[in-house]
């Protein structure tokens, strides 16, 4: 999917492996996976409901002055509630099999057993390797000059609850 530069966005992430190599389009708004590692798209839609839970992204920040970059990433996953309580969670991308960002919320959220909240997920550059298996850096560029250089990713997201549950009817 491709994301219109002027639109709101949202992010959907999916790990399937722990290592990742990805190109990001500041042009078209997407993150494109090399190897299927992970499924990283913009949405047009900054609001859907996933895991029961309607969730809203209220900003996403992406500090990424080159054209593309690939490599690995890890997630530092921040969780407020709407009482002020902040849970913070390291994962490795193996953690957050089939998951997708938003459904890491929701999963939390469910977890907690909080109605709605807010949420923070962000995303570093790591390191990767270019199609030639030669180790690439910050400080290193590829074969077809597109640079490779610090990757930092901030979702903010809102939740809040759409479907009952624990109620009595189940």
């Amino acid at each position: 999917m491709t994301a219109d530069k002027d639109s709101s966005h949202a992010i959907e992430i999916t790990a399937k492996k722990p290592n990742v190599h990805f190109v990001y389009s500041p042009i078209s708004k997407t993150i494109e996976s090399k190897n299927l590692d992970f499924d990283i798209r913009m949405l047009n839609s900054d609001e859907y409901t996933i895991s029961g839970y309607k969730v809203k992204a209220s900003s996403v920040q992406h500090q990424l002055s080159h054209t593309a970059s690939i490599g690995k990433m890890d997630f530092d996953l921040s969780v407020t509630d709407h009482a002020g309580k902040q849970v913070k969670l390291s994962a490795e991308p193996k953690d957050l099999d089939g998951l997708s960002g938003f459904g890491e919320f929701a999963k939390v959220a469910a977890m907690a057993g909080e109605n709605s909240g807010t949420s923070q997920l962000k995303a570093e550059f790591i390191s990767g390797k270019d199609a030639n298996g030669a180790i690439v850096t910050e400080a290193s560029k590829l074969s077809d000059g597109q640079y490779v250089g610090k990757f930092d990713l901030i979702l903010d997201a809102s939740w809040q609850k759409t479907v009952t549950g624990d109620t009595g009817n189940n």
